[in-house]
């Protein structure tokens, strides 16, 4: 007998998601997983980057359970995260959220109707500088991200980003999870350009929240640390450029430029163990469409 299951298609700056109320629990994780390629099929199924299920939490506001669109474990979502939000306020659980993702604490906040602030409150991190002769970073913002800085005429090359993602997510040194490839180009001292191979979509995507997390701190990091003697044995602890004059600064904030729009990015970054803490991704999301899904 076939169940009908309703569902919400929600976008977060171009990151779209089929989004699902399991806070009764009748989707058991091994159902979720099964349930995703089929939904998010763009051929036969709603279509989507990946799906966002709602679930209970005893400690929490609710869990969220996200799987990519191949129903692989992505870890954590920024743009799922604000779109879960977002469900999660029309139907009317309120404007402000603490949830959890893999047992690690997340916050979110309504600015507007349609811009969601998303806190990763217990996130720390401090970017891997990897040895080779152009330079690219492994930053773990609740997932895993290889960020590759480019020229902006490479950024416009969406064939051999879509080649070179493909190869770089399966590169060996990331074994045997694979990566996510985050392509950047630093057009400003606050502004950054990416595009993104996602892991488990197997293709560029139109926005990363956890990518343009990364990026903006490989920004900070190339701008206000000492590279000039990379260690490759210790690469997260490098001392601060001292004749940099803003090496002693600990706040900063970037505008990410996704191909589907932009994210509003914000750090820390503790002066001592050089940790970037305090992190914020802000942006906007809406609903597309609500509907019934045949199983």
């Amino acid at each position: 007998m076939k169940t009908s299951i309703p569902f919400t298609k929600i976008q977060a700056t171009g990151n779209d998601f089929v989004v699902i109320n399991n806070m009764d629990g009748r989707f058991t994780m091994d159902q979720m997983i099964q349930l995703t390629p089929a939904l998010c099929d763009r051929k036969f199924g709603v279509g989507a980057d990946g799906s966002l299920f709602l679930c209970a939490s005893s400690s929490h506001d609710f869990e969220m359970i996200y799987r990519n669109a191949d129903g692989s474990d992505a870890g954590m979502c920024g743009n799922g995260g604000r779109a879960i939000c977002l469900f999660a306020h029309r139907l009317s659980l309120g404007n402000s959220f603490t949830f959890t993702v893999h047992g690690v604490s997340y916050s979110g906040q309504m600015i507007t109707d349609s811009v969601i602030s998303l806190g990763f409150n217990e996130l720390k991190c401090s970017p891997t500088r990897l040895v080779g002769e152009e330079p690219q970073f492994f930053v773990y913002t609740g997932t895993d991200h290889l960020v590759v800085p480019v020229s902006i005429d490479t950024l416009r090359d969406l064939d051999f980003l879509h080649k070179q993602g493909r190869t770089l997510r399966y590169d060996p040194r990331f074994s045997p999870k694979g990566t996510n490839v985050n392509f950047c180009c630093f057009t400003s001292t606050e502004e950054i350009e990416i595009c993104t191979y996602e892991r488990g979509v197997e293709a560029l995507t139109l926005a990363c929240g956890t990518g343009s997390i990364a990026c903006s701190i490989v920004e900070h990091y190339q701008r206000h640390s000492d590279l000039r003697h990379p260690d490759p044995i210790h690469p997260d602890t490098r001392h601060l450029n001292p004749k940099h004059p803003d090496s002693g600064r600990d706040h900063a904030s970037y505008r990410v430029i996704n191909p589907g729009g932009s994210l509003d990015v914000r750090f820390d970054r503790d002066p001592i163990d050089h940790q970037y803490h305090h992190i914020f991704l802000t942006g906007e999301a809406g609903v597309t469409f609500t509907g019934l899904w045949d199983d």
